[in-house]
C-alpha cells in the first residue's frame, strides 16, 4: 500500500530515482513548483532544482516521505521521467511495464512529453490528472 511514484533524473546513462512512498500522487505537482521557483539558467544543474524539489515535498508531507535510490522501486503510478540533458519532462509508457538491460531498469519514455518550461506552467488540473484512476495517465 501507500501512494508510490518516483522522478527520475536522466543524466545521459544515469539515472537518479527519488521516490516517495507517501505523496506520489503529488509529485508531479511538486516538480512542476520547483520548476518555477527554480532560476530557468539552472534547470540542468540539479544542485539548483533537486532542493526546490525536496522543499516543496518536505513542506507538504515531512522528511520521512521521500528519498533518493540509485535503483528503482515498485510504484503505483506512472513515473515522471526528468531528462536534465534536454530539460524535458516524459510521463513513463506504461506503470512498472518498463525494461531491465543488463540489471539496469530503464524507464521507457511516453509520448507525454513537456519542457522545462511547459511543465512549470501546466495547471493544477492537468498535474492533478496526471494521478487520477479514472484518467489515461493511469495504468
Amino acid at each position: 500500500m501507500g501512494d508510490r511514484r518516483e522522478i527520475i533524473f536522466r543524466f545521459g546513462n544515469v539515472d537518479i530515482y527519488l521516490y516517495s512512498h507517501w505523496c506520489g500522487s503529488e509529485l508531479p505537482r511538486f516538480l512542476s513548483q520547483a520548476l518555477q521557483l527554480s532560476s530557468r539558467d539552472h534547470w540542468d544543474d540539479p544542485s539548483y532544482l533537486m532542493p526546490e524539489l525536496f522543499d516543496s515535498i518536505y513542506a507538504s508531507c515531512g522528511r520521512q516521505s521521500v528519498g533518493l535510490s540509485p535503483y528503482h522501486f515498485n510504484t503505483e503510478w506512472r513515473n515522471l521521467i526528468v531528462d536534465m540533458e534536454n530539460r524535458m519532462v516524459y510521463l513513463e509508457s506504461i506503470v512498472n511495464q518498463s525494461q531491465f538491460l543488463d540489471d539496469r531498469y530503464t524507464a521507457q519514455k511516453s509520448n507525454d512529453a513537456w519542457t522545462f518550461e511547459e511543465f512549470a506552467s501546466l495547471d493544477e488540473y492537468t498535474l492533478s490528472s496526471m494521478s487520477s484512476s479514472d484518467s489515461t495517465w493511469y495504468h
